[in-house]
């Protein structure tokens, strides 16, 4: 006698295996070259979303002085919270620890 589970098995098997053979392999090999074919275009300098347009943007950033100033504030910027986070936990220590001994 089958048991059920084997018999579900069994079927679901069947499934996926007329599924697989249904696929169209000629249409689904024509979709991948067509693919490779639009993938090998978005990569050539002619392109608009090409690297040649990426290369022209790194040049003006490094030749525009204004993306170093805005390093130099940015990291201004995190010294400054670095500080004022240092203030606080110093505060919140000394507030502890006259806790502790009082």
């Amino acid at each position: 006698m089958v048991e059920t589970r084997e018999l579900r098995n069994l079927l679901v098997r069947e499934k996926a295996k007329a599924i697989y053979d249904s696929i169209d392999t000629k249409e689904l090999d024509r979709c991948e070259k067509e693919n490779a074919f639009w993938d090998d275009y978005l990569k050539k300098e002619y392109h608009p979303m090409s690297y040649q347009i990426d290369k022209e943007i790194e040049e003006w950033e490094r030749s525009t002085p204004l993306f170093a100033e805005m390093d130099k504030a940015e990291m201004g910027i995190i010294g400054l919270h670095f500080a004022y986070l240092t203030m606080w936990v110093c505060i919140s220590m000394i507030v502890i620890v006259y806790a502790l001994t009082s």
